[in-house]
Protein backbone atom coordinates (compact mmCIF):
# COMPACT_ATOMS: atom_id res chain seq x y z
CA UNK A 1 0.00 0.00 0.00
CA UNK A 2 2.69 2.48 0.95
CA UNK A 3 4.78 2.08 -2.33
CA UNK A 4 1.69 2.28 -4.25
CA UNK A 5 0.63 5.91 -3.06
CA UNK A 6 4.51 6.22 -3.16
CA UNK A 7 3.84 5.90 -7.02
CA UNK A 8 0.87 7.73 -7.09
CA UNK A 9 2.92 10.87 -5.50
CA UNK A 10 5.35 10.57 -7.65
CA UNK A 11 3.19 9.88 -11.03
CA UNK A 12 1.14 13.11 -9.82
CA UNK A 13 4.00 15.12 -9.44
CA UNK A 14 5.36 14.86 -13.12
CA UNK A 15 2.10 15.54 -14.29
CA UNK A 16 1.89 18.76 -12.76
CA UNK A 17 5.78 19.61 -13.93
CA UNK A 18 4.76 18.81 -17.37
CA UNK A 19 1.46 20.61 -16.97
CA UNK A 20 3.60 23.79 -15.41
CA UNK A 21 5.83 23.93 -18.29
CA UNK A 22 3.48 23.53 -21.13
CA UNK A 23 2.29 26.79 -20.01
CA UNK A 24 5.78 28.22 -20.03
CA UNK A 25 5.31 29.73 -23.09
CA UNK A 26 2.22 31.36 -22.46
CA UNK A 27 3.39 32.94 -19.43
CA UNK A 28 7.11 33.74 -20.49
CA UNK A 29 5.13 35.22 -23.91
CA UNK A 30 6.57 38.79 -24.22
CA UNK A 31 5.51 42.32 -25.68
CA UNK A 32 7.84 44.44 -27.61
CA UNK A 33 7.80 47.97 -29.05
CA UNK A 34 9.02 49.70 -32.11
CA UNK A 35 7.96 53.42 -32.41
CA UNK A 36 8.08 55.80 -35.51
CA UNK A 37 9.46 58.88 -34.11
CA UNK A 38 11.17 58.67 -30.11
CA UNK A 39 12.08 55.15 -28.65
CA UNK A 40 15.91 54.49 -28.50
CA UNK A 41 15.65 51.21 -26.31
CA UNK A 42 15.75 47.69 -26.08
CA UNK A 43 12.11 47.58 -27.53
CA UNK A 44 10.97 46.03 -23.97
CA UNK A 45 8.76 48.65 -23.43
CA UNK A 46 6.62 51.68 -25.41
CA UNK A 47 9.35 54.09 -23.38
CA UNK A 48 12.29 52.02 -24.35
CA UNK A 49 10.72 50.95 -27.78
CA UNK A 50 13.07 50.41 -31.03
CA UNK A 51 13.14 53.57 -33.06
CA UNK A 52 11.95 52.39 -37.08
CA UNK A 53 11.43 49.10 -38.15
CA UNK A 54 15.19 48.91 -39.06
CA UNK A 55 15.87 48.23 -35.56
CA UNK A 56 13.83 45.51 -34.67
CA UNK A 57 15.62 42.41 -33.77
CA UNK A 58 13.79 39.81 -34.67
CA UNK A 59 16.08 37.88 -33.01
CA UNK A 60 14.43 38.55 -29.88
CA UNK A 61 10.52 37.70 -30.66
CA UNK A 62 10.01 34.44 -29.84
CA UNK A 63 6.84 32.50 -30.93
CA UNK A 64 4.03 33.40 -28.29
CA UNK A 65 5.00 37.03 -28.21
CA UNK A 66 3.72 40.42 -29.54
CA UNK A 67 4.99 43.44 -31.49
CA UNK A 68 3.50 46.34 -31.15
CA UNK A 69 3.99 49.28 -34.06
CA UNK A 70 3.13 53.03 -32.59
CA UNK A 71 2.79 55.94 -34.89
CA UNK A 72 3.06 56.37 -38.48
CA UNK A 73 5.77 54.58 -40.39
CA UNK A 74 6.93 55.24 -43.69
CA UNK A 75 8.75 52.34 -44.81
CA UNK A 76 8.07 48.69 -45.23
CA UNK A 77 7.49 46.37 -42.16
CA UNK A 78 9.09 43.30 -42.93
CA UNK A 79 8.08 40.60 -40.30
CA UNK A 80 11.53 38.57 -39.70
CA UNK A 81 9.90 36.14 -37.25
CA UNK A 82 7.45 33.35 -37.49
CA UNK A 83 5.03 31.52 -34.99
CA UNK A 84 5.59 27.66 -34.16
CA UNK A 85 2.21 26.99 -33.89
CA UNK A 86 -1.51 27.80 -33.51
CA UNK A 87 -1.41 28.62 -29.99
CA UNK A 88 2.05 30.47 -30.05
CA UNK A 89 1.82 33.07 -32.99
CA UNK A 90 3.51 35.89 -33.45
CA UNK A 91 1.60 38.89 -33.26
CA UNK A 92 2.11 42.07 -35.23
CA UNK A 93 -0.50 44.47 -33.73
CA UNK A 94 -1.06 48.19 -34.50
CA UNK A 95 -3.60 48.70 -31.57
CA UNK A 96 -1.94 49.73 -28.81
CA UNK A 97 -4.08 51.93 -27.01
CA UNK A 98 -1.49 55.11 -26.49
CA UNK A 99 -0.92 55.31 -29.62
CA UNK A 100 -2.12 53.49 -32.78
CA UNK A 101 0.01 52.07 -35.55
CA UNK A 102 -0.19 53.40 -39.40
CA UNK A 103 1.88 52.72 -42.32
CA UNK A 104 2.38 55.30 -44.94
CA UNK A 105 4.88 54.28 -47.81
CA UNK A 106 4.65 55.55 -51.04
CA UNK A 107 6.79 52.87 -52.73
CA UNK A 108 6.91 49.20 -52.31
CA UNK A 109 4.74 47.33 -50.15
CA UNK A 110 3.64 48.07 -46.78
CA UNK A 111 3.82 45.14 -45.14
CA UNK A 112 5.66 41.85 -45.70
CA UNK A 113 5.12 38.32 -44.43
CA UNK A 114 6.24 35.79 -47.32
CA UNK A 115 7.48 32.92 -46.11
CA UNK A 116 6.19 32.97 -42.94
CA UNK A 117 4.34 30.81 -40.95
CA UNK A 118 1.80 31.63 -37.88
CA UNK A 119 1.83 35.50 -37.35
CA UNK A 120 -1.29 37.69 -37.01
CA UNK A 121 -1.45 40.89 -37.79
CA UNK A 122 -3.95 42.62 -36.03
CA UNK A 123 -5.06 46.76 -35.81
CA UNK A 124 -2.84 47.96 -38.22
CA UNK A 125 -4.12 50.81 -41.24
CA UNK A 126 -2.30 51.14 -44.04
CA UNK A 127 -2.54 54.55 -44.90
CA UNK A 128 -0.87 54.30 -48.40
CA UNK A 129 1.42 51.39 -50.28
CA UNK A 130 3.08 51.69 -53.56
CA UNK A 131 2.18 47.81 -54.21
CA UNK A 132 0.78 45.39 -51.72
CA UNK A 133 -0.97 46.15 -48.68
CA UNK A 134 -0.04 42.83 -47.54
CA UNK A 135 2.36 40.87 -49.86
CA UNK A 136 2.15 37.28 -48.00
CA UNK A 137 2.91 35.00 -50.72
CA UNK A 138 3.84 31.22 -50.09
CA UNK A 139 2.84 31.88 -46.80
CA UNK A 140 0.85 29.42 -43.64
CA UNK A 141 -1.49 30.21 -41.92
CA UNK A 142 -1.10 34.09 -41.26
CA UNK A 143 -4.36 35.55 -39.46
CA UNK A 144 -5.13 39.34 -40.50
CA UNK A 145 -7.70 41.15 -38.67
CA UNK A 146 -9.35 44.41 -37.94
CA UNK A 147 -7.18 45.82 -40.62
CA UNK A 148 -7.96 49.25 -42.09
CA UNK A 149 -6.52 49.30 -46.17
CA UNK A 150 -6.48 52.64 -48.33
CA UNK A 151 -4.74 53.89 -51.19
CA UNK A 152 -3.68 50.77 -52.64
CA UNK A 153 -1.51 50.48 -55.67
CA UNK A 154 -0.99 52.48 -58.39
CA UNK A 155 -2.53 52.17 -61.70
CA UNK A 156 -0.85 49.11 -63.79
CA UNK A 157 0.35 45.82 -62.81
CA UNK A 158 -0.82 43.00 -60.63
CA UNK A 159 -1.51 44.86 -56.85
CA UNK A 160 -3.10 43.55 -54.33
CA UNK A 161 -4.71 44.83 -50.40
CA UNK A 162 -3.90 41.31 -49.28
CA UNK A 163 -1.58 39.21 -51.58
CA UNK A 164 -1.95 35.60 -50.44
CA UNK A 165 -1.17 33.67 -53.92
CA UNK A 166 0.79 30.85 -53.15
CA UNK A 167 -0.30 31.31 -49.63
CA UNK A 168 -2.79 28.75 -47.35
CA UNK A 169 -4.46 28.46 -44.09
CA UNK A 170 -4.95 32.33 -43.97
CA UNK A 171 -7.81 33.81 -41.90
CA UNK A 172 -8.73 37.11 -42.95
CA UNK A 173 -11.70 38.46 -40.67
CA UNK A 174 -13.27 42.03 -40.47
CA UNK A 175 -10.85 43.88 -42.34
CA UNK A 176 -11.36 47.48 -44.20
CA UNK A 177 -10.29 47.95 -47.90
CA UNK A 178 -12.15 51.47 -49.65
CA UNK A 179 -11.22 53.97 -51.97
CA UNK A 180 -12.38 56.80 -49.05
CA UNK A 181 -9.44 58.52 -48.40
CA UNK A 182 -8.37 58.46 -52.44
CA UNK A 183 -7.98 55.87 -55.58
CA UNK A 184 -7.68 51.94 -54.55
CA UNK A 185 -5.79 50.62 -57.37
CA UNK A 186 -5.82 47.13 -56.41
CA UNK A 187 -7.63 43.97 -56.06
CA UNK A 188 -8.85 43.53 -52.89
CA UNK A 189 -7.79 40.46 -51.29
CA UNK A 190 -6.84 37.15 -53.37
CA UNK A 191 -5.90 34.16 -51.41
CA UNK A 192 -4.69 30.45 -51.99
CA UNK A 193 -4.60 31.21 -55.95
CA UNK A 194 -1.53 28.85 -57.49
CA UNK A 195 -1.82 25.76 -55.35
CA UNK A 196 -3.37 22.21 -55.95
CA UNK A 197 -4.52 21.62 -52.63
CA UNK A 198 -3.87 24.07 -49.72
CA UNK A 199 -4.74 23.88 -46.65
CA UNK A 200 -8.51 25.80 -46.44
CA UNK A 201 -8.37 29.86 -45.96
CA UNK A 202 -11.45 31.70 -44.31
CA UNK A 203 -11.95 35.46 -45.61
CA UNK A 204 -15.07 36.56 -43.15
CA UNK A 205 -16.65 39.73 -42.25
CA UNK A 206 -14.57 42.26 -44.48
CA UNK A 207 -15.91 45.34 -46.04
CA UNK A 208 -14.69 46.27 -49.72
CA UNK A 209 -15.57 49.26 -51.57
CA UNK A 210 -15.03 51.28 -54.43
CA UNK A 211 -11.95 49.60 -55.43
CA UNK A 212 -10.80 49.46 -59.25
CA UNK A 213 -10.55 45.68 -59.69
CA UNK A 214 -11.64 42.89 -58.77
CA UNK A 215 -13.30 42.31 -54.75
CA UNK A 216 -12.20 39.12 -53.38
CA UNK A 217 -10.47 36.62 -55.44
CA UNK A 218 -10.58 32.32 -54.10
CA UNK A 219 -8.17 30.13 -55.39
CA UNK A 220 -8.90 26.48 -54.18
CA UNK A 221 -10.18 25.54 -50.80
CA UNK A 222 -11.45 29.07 -49.87
CA UNK A 223 -14.76 30.14 -47.69
CA UNK A 224 -15.86 33.20 -48.25
CA UNK A 225 -18.79 34.33 -45.62
CA UNK A 226 -20.59 37.55 -44.24
CA UNK A 227 -18.62 40.08 -46.35
CA UNK A 228 -19.92 43.19 -48.24
CA UNK A 229 -18.49 44.26 -51.52
CA UNK A 230 -19.95 47.49 -53.68
CA UNK A 231 -19.21 49.88 -56.35
CA UNK A 232 -16.81 48.27 -58.32
CA UNK A 233 -18.11 49.55 -61.13
CA UNK A 234 -14.51 51.57 -62.04
CA UNK A 235 -14.89 52.49 -65.99
CA UNK A 236 -11.01 51.87 -66.13
CA UNK A 237 -11.69 48.23 -65.31
CA UNK A 238 -14.09 44.90 -65.49
CA UNK A 239 -13.98 44.82 -61.83
CA UNK A 240 -16.11 41.48 -60.13
CA UNK A 241 -17.28 41.26 -56.96
CA UNK A 242 -16.39 37.12 -56.11
CA UNK A 243 -14.86 36.58 -58.86
CA UNK A 244 -14.34 32.22 -58.11
CA UNK A 245 -10.98 30.59 -59.81
CA UNK A 246 -11.03 27.62 -57.80
CA UNK A 247 -11.84 24.55 -56.72
CA UNK A 248 -13.49 23.82 -53.27
CA UNK A 249 -14.93 27.03 -52.85
CA UNK A 250 -18.00 28.21 -50.30
CA UNK A 251 -19.86 31.83 -51.52
CA UNK A 252 -22.42 32.54 -48.26
CA UNK A 253 -24.23 34.57 -46.51
CA UNK A 254 -22.10 37.73 -48.44
CA UNK A 255 -23.74 41.07 -49.61
CA UNK A 256 -22.48 41.91 -53.40
CA UNK A 257 -23.45 44.68 -55.15
CA UNK A 258 -22.75 47.26 -58.28
CA UNK A 259 -19.73 45.32 -59.89
CA UNK A 260 -19.66 43.78 -63.23
CA UNK A 261 -20.29 40.26 -62.47
CA UNK A 262 -21.34 40.17 -58.24
CA UNK A 263 -20.21 36.58 -58.23
CA UNK A 264 -18.39 34.54 -60.83
CA UNK A 265 -17.58 31.29 -61.26
CA UNK A 266 -14.70 31.14 -63.97
CA UNK A 267 -12.87 28.36 -65.13
CA UNK A 268 -10.40 28.65 -67.57
CA UNK A 269 -7.96 26.93 -69.44
CA UNK A 270 -4.92 29.20 -71.70
CA UNK A 271 -2.15 27.01 -71.67
CA UNK A 272 0.59 25.62 -69.39
CA UNK A 273 0.36 28.17 -66.29
CA UNK A 274 -2.88 29.85 -66.97
CA UNK A 275 -5.63 27.21 -66.04
CA UNK A 276 -8.18 27.24 -63.45
CA UNK A 277 -11.01 24.30 -62.48
CA UNK A 278 -13.73 25.08 -60.25
CA UNK A 279 -15.53 22.23 -59.45
CA UNK A 280 -17.33 21.71 -56.01
CA UNK A 281 -18.08 25.51 -56.03
CA UNK A 282 -20.89 26.37 -53.43
CA UNK A 283 -23.02 29.87 -54.21
CA UNK A 284 -25.84 29.69 -51.36
CA UNK A 285 -27.63 32.61 -49.19
CA UNK A 286 -26.39 35.50 -50.31
CA UNK A 287 -27.68 39.17 -51.36
CA UNK A 288 -26.82 40.67 -54.75
CA UNK A 289 -28.49 43.69 -56.20
CA UNK A 290 -27.74 46.52 -58.63
CA UNK A 291 -28.64 50.15 -57.72
CA UNK A 292 -28.62 52.00 -61.04
CA UNK A 293 -27.99 51.76 -64.92
CA UNK A 294 -25.64 54.61 -65.48
CA UNK A 295 -23.10 52.48 -65.54
CA UNK A 296 -21.09 52.02 -68.78
CA UNK A 297 -20.88 48.00 -68.46
CA UNK A 298 -23.78 46.00 -67.85
CA UNK A 299 -24.25 44.23 -64.12
CA UNK A 300 -24.58 40.80 -63.81
CA UNK A 301 -25.94 39.41 -60.52
CA UNK A 302 -24.67 35.42 -60.77
CA UNK A 303 -22.29 34.61 -64.28
CA UNK A 304 -20.59 31.07 -64.98
CA UNK A 305 -18.54 30.55 -67.38
CA UNK A 306 -16.29 27.91 -68.62
CA UNK A 307 -13.44 29.54 -70.98
CA UNK A 308 -11.61 28.00 -74.17
CA UNK A 309 -11.22 24.25 -73.64
CA UNK A 310 -8.32 21.94 -72.37
CA UNK A 311 -8.64 21.44 -68.40
CA UNK A 312 -11.14 23.89 -67.82
CA UNK A 313 -14.33 22.69 -65.86
CA UNK A 314 -17.22 23.51 -63.70
CA UNK A 315 -18.79 20.31 -62.25
CA UNK A 316 -20.74 20.19 -58.89
CA UNK A 317 -21.70 23.25 -58.88
CA UNK A 318 -24.66 24.18 -56.55
CA UNK A 319 -26.22 27.56 -56.62
CA UNK A 320 -29.25 27.92 -54.26
CA UNK A 321 -30.92 30.60 -52.27
CA UNK A 322 -29.52 33.67 -53.22
CA UNK A 323 -31.54 36.95 -53.72
CA UNK A 324 -30.85 38.79 -56.64
CA UNK A 325 -32.69 41.89 -57.91
CA UNK A 326 -32.44 45.35 -59.31
CA UNK A 327 -29.44 44.55 -62.12
CA UNK A 328 -29.50 46.70 -65.08
CA UNK A 329 -28.10 43.50 -67.42
CA UNK A 330 -29.03 39.72 -65.87
CA UNK A 331 -29.61 38.26 -63.04
CA UNK A 332 -28.00 35.08 -63.99
CA UNK A 333 -25.40 34.61 -66.90
CA UNK A 334 -24.36 30.74 -67.70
Amino acid sequence: MILKTKKYLWIKALVIAAALLAGASVCDAREWFVRASGGSGDGSSYASAWAGFGAINWGSVAPGDTLYICGTFNSTLNVGASGSGESSRVAVRGDYAQEGGVIDVSGGEAISVYGRSFVTLQGITVDRSGTNGVGAQSSSYVNISNCNFYRVGQSGGTVFGIDGRYAQGMKITNCRLTNEKGAFNATGITVNLGMSSPARSYVDKCYINGIEVDGICPGNNVTITRNTIGNLMSAASHADGIPVQGSNVIVSQNTIYNCTQNIYVDSFDYGSGSQCICDNVVVADNLVYGTSAIYGVGTNGISVDVETGGAASIRNLKIYNNTVANLNYRGFAI
